[in-house]
């Protein structure tokens, strides 16, 4: 009696092909995480910027009040600016700021603090000015400082 050989053709076939899919499948799932990851890190990026552009906005308001009156404010004085509609109320969109008192015998100047917040992210920024008694409502600029806790907050 004669053997026929037996022939394996494609035995090997099956598992080549599962593992290619596998590979294929883990390759576009760590693409997809990372994607997602840098996507995530650029949109907390931009929600930091415009939260640190609150905090600037809150500066200039306190600002401009000051070079109006420097007699603005006899002791802090602490106030809300909505950014958009109920923005404080939620924390999301709103600056708050602090005042210092205005003090004659005090060289520090005064100092405006102010927290400001866009969806999650937070941003505190404290600028110390002095009053020029030129009475044209000009202020010095002496320090800025970003800061987590910045005055009266």
């Amino acid at each position: 009696m004669k053997k026929f050989p037996i022939k394996n053709t494609g035995a090997v076939s099956i598992p080549l092909v599962m593992g290619i899919g596998i590979l294929l499948f883990l390759i576009v799932i760590s693409i997809t995480s990372i994607e997602t990851a840098r996507i995530y890190l650029s949109q907390v990026n931009i929600d930091s910027t415009q939260a640190s552009e609150y905090a600037k906005a809150g500066v200039r308001d306190a600002l401009e009040m000051l070079s109006r009156d420097n007699s603005f404010g006899t002791s802090t004085i602490k106030y809300n600016i909505d950014m958009k509609e109920s923005g404080c109320l939620t924390k999301k969109y709103c600056a708050t700021v602090s005042v210092s008192p205005n003090n004659s015998s005090t060289t520090v100047g005064r100092i405006i603090g102010v927290i400001a917040y866009y969806k999650t992210a937070r941003r505190g920024l404290e600028v110390v000015v002095n009053y020029d008694n030129s009475g044209y409502g000009e202020l010095n600029l002496i320090s800025t400082e970003e800061t987590l806790t910045p005055f009266g907050l």
